[in-house]
């Protein structure tokens, strides 16, 4: 089975392929379930309006937001594979005995994405760019979603 291209325009299309895949079920490409996957973006997404204490050092976010922010953008695809901040990894400040459930990650989720359109102003900077525009923050988002939600297949 192969991964889904996906290309979100909107976080309204994102929550409907979230619903989606919580209603129907879905085989999982990746190593991350739907909770996993889910912690991980609703983290990200809440570095725009949380302060968070990870972040690349700022010459490195220099260098990124010049180079590989305009290449994600444009191409609106990312890389699999790379590193992941140990702040943003699903289950990194859990018990090992602690589970994840895709119902209680979907509702945090949606609450997350509800936070980030709704907020008013600019966001903060972002932990691997700097700051970026409000529109850059949006559609990374939307592309970030559709990467991961990507190696999630509906059933």
């Amino acid at each position: 089975m192969n991964r889904r291209r996906l290309d979100f325009q909107s976080f309204d299309e994102v929550l409907t392929d979230v619903q989606n895949l919580y209603s129907l079920g879905y085989e999982k490409i990746g190593q991350w379930s739907l909770a996993e996957n889910l912690e991980h973006l609703r983290r990200t997404m809440e570095s725009a309006t949380e302060p968070r204490s990870f972040g690349v050092p700022a010459p490195i976010r220099f260098l990124l937001r010049l180079v590989i922010l305009p290449k994600i953008l444009k191409g609106r695809r990312m890389k699999s594979g790379l590193q992941t901040a140990s702040g943003l990894i699903p289950e990194a400040d859990r018990p090992s005995s602690a589970s994840m459930d895709d119902e209680t990650e979907r509702k945090r989720f949606v609450e997350a994405v509800n936070t980030f359109r709704n907020h008013q102003g600019e966001y903060l900077p972002n932990p691997a760019f700097g700051r970026i525009s409000r529109s850059q923050w949006e559609q990374l988002q939307l592309v970030h979603c559709s990467h991961h939600l990507s190696f999630l297949v509906p059933k």
